[in-house]
């Protein structure tokens, strides 16, 4: 088959892809690969079709065929990386990302994605599983029992080493499990420190850097590191004064810890623990020499499959009784691919069974008399204590640190010693059993743990005296405000601190010369700190916002926790006419925060203010309605909580006294345009080829048909016709409200405004979809393909920040490239033709769609490009 004939399917095969079309697409490619086998770009967007599908498994094996073919592939590693998360497995992107990396370009997409792994997991929905409250046998009182601890277990979803230690230490003090299947909520982990004596983080991961980085302190903190974590950058960026005892499961990995991290040998105290099992779970029973050996785990390349074939091949050669029972699946198709081979060249298929993957260790280990851990590095692996506590005996390589965890004659280095140890050594079952029971059983051990964890208690107090005490965590709250005030403002000549308290936020400002003039607001002098008043640049004024004179303007205004108290005794009128005085003396960049209606207290405030609004977002937006079109742009730089409630800390940047606009995004309440509804319609739910049609949200006919979370809306104002949606979700309608105010080339169909009924308002494009035309017969599409060239191109030269609303919850405030976060799918460029000329085209909803679309939005462009030539 001609070269040719094989690209233009392959291309075929892309555009079945971006219809959502997989199983064409695949057929497609399946044609392709069986006249050559070695197309990487088939191979790939394979991959690409199987992940869409579901089929992780299918996906992996064609990223690894393709690596291995070429591995300088970068968008097959990318690829290959981002299926692998899908599985929720970090050790698996770990693995993938270190066998690769060495050969794949540095660039900074690269870094994009070492940094995106140590942040694996953190995804959108949390588990059910936050804060419930574990149970023992004998769970203490909370009246009666003084002795018992309070400890929260912190966990990301593979918490299968603490389930049991859990239930064993429930039995004497309270513990409760937060357990995070997908997202990360550190609002939930900074909830479990408050309750807790102790906190015990399980694994060295992103989840302990994030806290250790983010959260106040207020328990004493225990972090339990197993294997992988130390071959990671992750304990460098762990803040160590936030940790009270580090817990490594063996000594080999406390020294690897150290040679990679020499920062941690002083300062930290560091407790070895090795990991352990209930051997009570496991039925021991007297066995003897047999031929059934057993390996459980995955197969990929730190678990050595080769070493294992060459075994049970060196056994098979000494006695053909032996047998290989392999319970687990294959990480990496090259692995399961020489498997195969090796089977079949060596005559071993009667003496191998893959068992795939097994839910019950203790049955499947039941009929066995050996257990093999061929591996290269391990810390403690849970296979092998189970099985000795069965009486199985142990065939351990002899990996670096195995020898201080198993017996010398349990350890083997080649197929030689491996069948010197079955045939000459003896066979004890008890021995392997007592061994599980004095060095790593769960009973005792977790005697040990909760030593240290005493221990760290009785430190951290000593430590934490400072921070005991309500107004103290106050205070550590407010440093924390300020902090973010001070990263996100520009360097002014004065600031205005309105309800200042003590000042901190002045004297911040003023030391760091951020401001050169700080003008404090405050009820009463005494709540000044003495030493601001010697400070440079400081001024004062005693009373009431109300009574202020706004003679003077100032380049930063800093408005917090006070507006709600104004609006409590002054009411809306006053409070409002203030807002607008505030709005008028800043220049440029104003810091706001105001009170939670869900804040869990009785308060004068919180009664006026929900007698007036139900929410804190109808609050906020009848305030940033009245700036009118000098707002700017609006940015949520922090959410502390307080008294049960989140409350924004928002910072809005204003244009100049003298900007003008005819269509501000935002305009005053009263200047709206009167606008005619003409249709009202709602989004077809589907991947690809979604449809408008007519309908209200809510309908109860439409429910099961159609995308609830957006209305749309026809309308039209003195002849002229605008297209408008209102989005549900907040904080997704300001992502796209700040991706316009950022991005304002010509081809992108402006956001007209912010209407309040109607939402984000839009001229109407009466415009045909971009693959609906049939380019062929457009006699301009060489310039319209260059123009659409040109906009792929500035999507990736012009970068947008939208700060705390970044979908990444470690990286707010981040540039990103337009191309990375919004999706250029075909269907949003929408063209007008007269005869056979394009007239004008139209690139249509500028929406925050992800992170990491470049690869998506460059077979875009592939296929667009390929279209509009006709």
């Amino acid at each position: 088959m001609p070269t040719q004939t094989l690209t233009d399917q392959i291309r075929q095969a892309e555009a079945h892809i971006t219809d959502g079309a997989y199983g064409d697409a695949l057929t497609l490619l399946h044609e392709v690969l069986s006249e050559d086998a070695t197309n990487t770009d088939a191979l790939n967007d394979a991959a690409i079709a199987y992940k869409e599908m579901g089929d992780v498994l299918e996906a992996v094996k064609c990223l690894e065929a393709v690596l291995q073919l070429d591995p300088t592939h970068s968008t097959a590693f990318f690829n290959l990386l981002d299926t692998l998360a899908l599985t929720d497995d970090l050790e698996l992107v770990i693995d993938a990302y270190l066998r690769y990396e060495e050969q794949i370009p540095d660039t900074e997409e690269k870094v994009r994605y070492a940094e995106k792994i140590q942040s694996a997991g953190n995804r959108y929905m949390a588990s059910s599983k936050i804060g419930q409250r574990v149970s023992g046998k004998a769970s203490p009182s909370d009246a009666t029992d003084t002795s018992a601890l309070k400890i929260a277990f912190v966990c990301n979803w593979d918490h299968k080493f603490i389930d049991d230690l859990e239930t064993e230490l429930a039995d004497r003090h309270h513990v409760r499990a937060y357990h995070f299947e997908d997202k990360i909520d550190l609002g939930k982990v900074q909830e479990a420190m408050d309750w807790a004596d102790v906190t015990w983080f399980e694994w060295c991961n992103q989840l302990i850097v994030e806290a250790s980085q983010k959260l106040r302190k207020s328990s004493a903190v225990v972090c339990r590191l197993h294997r992988y974590e130390a071959f990671t950058k992750m304990p460098s960026q762990v803040r160590w004064d936030f940790v009270d005892t580090l817990i490594p499961t063996s000594k080999h990995i406390r020294e690897t810890l150290f040679a990679r991290h020499n920062e941690l040998e002083e300062g930290v105290n560091i407790q070895v623990v090795p990991s352990a099992v209930n051997t009570q779970k496991y039925s021991y029973t007297t066995r003897s020499h047999g031929f059934n050996i057993a390996y459980i785990g995955y197969l990929h390349h730190r678990k050595n499959p080769y070493l294992l074939l060459e075994s049970i091949r060196a056994l098979r050669d000494h006695d053909a009784r032996y047998n290989l029972h392999i319970a687990g699946y294959f990480q990496q198709p090259v692995w399961e691919h020489y498997f195969e081979y090796y089977t079949t060249e060596h005559q071993l298929n009667d003496n191998i069974t893959l068992h795939g993957w097994i839910d019950d260790a203790s049955l499947f280990l039941e009929p066995m008399n050996y257990l093999i851990l061929p591996s290269i590095h391990e810390g403690n692996p849970y296979s092998v204590l189970e099985a000795m506590s069965m009486g199985i005996k142990p065939l351990v390589h002899n990996f670096p640190g195995a020898k201080e965890i198993y017996h010398r004659d349990w350890l083997f280095t080649n197929p030689q010693d491996l069948i010197q140890i079955i045939e000459s050594f003896p066979y004890t079952s008890s021995k392997y059993r007592k061994h599980v029971e004095d060095n790593f059983s769960l009973s005792k051990t977790s005697r040990t743990i909760e030593d240290i964890l005493r221990s760290s208690v009785d430190t951290s107090r000593h430590n934490l005296s400072l921070d005991l005490s309500y107004n103290q965590r106050y205070h550590d709250r407010n440093r924390f405000k300020v902090k973010a005030m001070a990263d996100a403002a520009s360097k002014s000549e004065s600031l205005l601190d309105i309800g200042c308290n003590s000042g901190y936020a002045s004297k911040y400002f003023l030391e760091n010369e951020i401001a050169q003039q700080a003008t404090g607001v405050e009820l009463s002098r005494e709540l000044i700190n003495d030493d601001l008043y010697s400070t440079e640049g400081f001024r004062f004024f005693q009373g009431s916002i109300v009574e202020f004179d706004f003679s003077e303007s100032y380049d930063i205004v800093i408005y917090n926790a006070v507006h709600h108290h104004l609006f409590n005794n002054y009411g809306p009128v006053i409070s409002d006419l203030i807002w607008d005085r505030i709005v008028r003396s800043c220049n440029r960049e104003l810091f706001f925060e105001i009170g939670s209606i869900n804040q869990e207290l009785d308060s004068d405030w919180k009664s006026k203010l929900s007698s007036y609004y139900q929410t804190d977002y109808d609050v906020v937006r009848v305030l940033f309605g009245r700036i009118g079109p000098r707002l700017e742009s609006i940015e949520i730089l922090a959410s502390p909580e307080l008294q049960g409630a989140r409350r924004n800390l928002y910072k809005l940047t204003l244009r100049p006294h003298t900007y003008d606009s005819k269509q501000p995004l935002l305009r005053d309440s009263n200047s709206y345009p009167e606008l005619s509804v003409e249709k009202t319609l709602l989004r077809t739910v589907g991947s690809s080829e979604q449809q408008l049609v007519e309908g209200k949200r809510g309908d109860a006919n439409l429910a099961a048909n159609v995308f609830q979370g957006t209305q749309y809306f026809i309308l039209s104002e003195d002849g002229k016709t605008y297209f408008s949606k209102k989005i549900y979700d907040e904080a997704k309608s300001r992502r796209e409200i700040l991706l316009h105010e950022q991005t304002t080339h010509p081809r992108v169909a402006p956001l007209r405004y912010l209407h309040p009924d109607f939402g984000l308002v839009f001229d109407f494009y009466d415009y045909t979809k971009l693959p609906k035309v049939d380019w062929s017969q457009i006699s301009n599409r060489a310039i319209v393909r260059d123009q659409i060239s040109d906009l792929f191109s500035f999507s990736r030269d012009h970068s947008v920040n939208t700060g705390i609303l970044d979908l990444d919850p470690s990286e707010h405030h981040s540039d990103r490239p337009l191309i990375d976060i919004i999706d250029m799918h075909p269907n949003n460029f929408i063209i007008d033709i007269k005869g056979s000329e394009v007239i004008d085209w139209k690139f249509i909803d500028l929406e925050y769609y992800s992170n990491d679309t470049d690869k998506r939005n460059r077979s875009f462009e592939k296929y667009i490009l390929s279209l509009v030539s006709g």
